[in-house]
């Protein structure tokens, strides 16, 4: 049993958008009751960030960087593919297990 449904990570250099963008992603996560592990640091490379998400054991990471624009990145713990999502069907696919 994962501590929490979903790792959200912003990948960003210093760029106050996607903190913006991150912060009401994270928002709607918690009002649609998804349990994430929301991280925002700066001083940590995204290689990290990864690493400890799988070492605690979260199944789904979402990824929020200038890539994934408005969207984010989906990806399963157990798998090597990636997709770019909107955040409503993140949501959605969360809440479906």
């Amino acid at each position: 049993m994962a501590p929490f449904q979903a790792y959200l990570v912003v990948i960003s250099n210093q760029q106050s958008v996607i903190s913006k963008s991150s912060d009401e992603i994270y928002g709607k996560l918690i009002k649609a009751g998804i349990d994430v592990l929301y991280d925002d640091r700066q001083d940590v490379s995204a290689g990290e960030k990864f690493a400890e998400a799988d070492l605690i054991g979260i199944p789904i990471r979402l990824v929020v960087s200038e890539k994934t624009k408005d969207k984010v990145e989906w990806k399963r713990r157990d798998s090597e593919k990636t997709e770019i999502l909107t955040l409503g069907q993140a949501i959605e696919k969360l809440a479906n297990g």
